[in-house]
């Protein structure tokens, strides 16, 4: 089992899930009622972890919003991507295996999870006189 697999499996563990493991593309999905959260393998030595998950589909981000939602990627960690085929906008992060225990993992998805259901409300909402993250 490769570092990723492992670092999945043990989180997984961690949280009550005993058989989380990832699919053979290197993926596994986090769902719940507000999100899904897509954890994939990454890098050139699958020695990273991506996440991603949909802020809101086009239609549902206010008009004055679209640039700012774009802006946010030149205030923190977080990289703010519009999809080509839909319009719709996308939160992802991105961070070295070696770089997450299980537990800090856990603290990761919950803070990526946060941050994206602040940028959804924000988004939906945001005045042009308004600050993003």
């Amino acid at each position: 089992m490769d570092a990723f697999a492992s670092l999945i499996a043990e989180t997984g563990r961690l949280v009550g899930i005993d058989s989380l493991e990832p699919d053979a593309d290197g993926v596994v999905e986090f769902a719940s009622e507000e999100a899904t959260i897509v954890v994939m393998r990454a890098g050139e030595a699958g020695d990273a972890v991506l996440t991603t998950a949909k802020i809101l589909d086009a239609a549902d981000i206010a008009p004055d919003a679209r640039l700012r939602a774009l802006e946010a990627n030149f205030a923190g960690d977080l990289t703010v991507s519009v999809d080509p085929d839909d319009g719709s906008y996308h939160l992802s992060d991105y961070a070295p295996v070696r770089a997450l225990s299980p537990e800090g993992m856990v603290r990761w998805l919950e803070a990526f999870s946060s941050a994206l259901m602040r940028l959804r409300a924000q988004f939906a909402s945001v005045g042009m006189s308004q600050e993003l993250i």
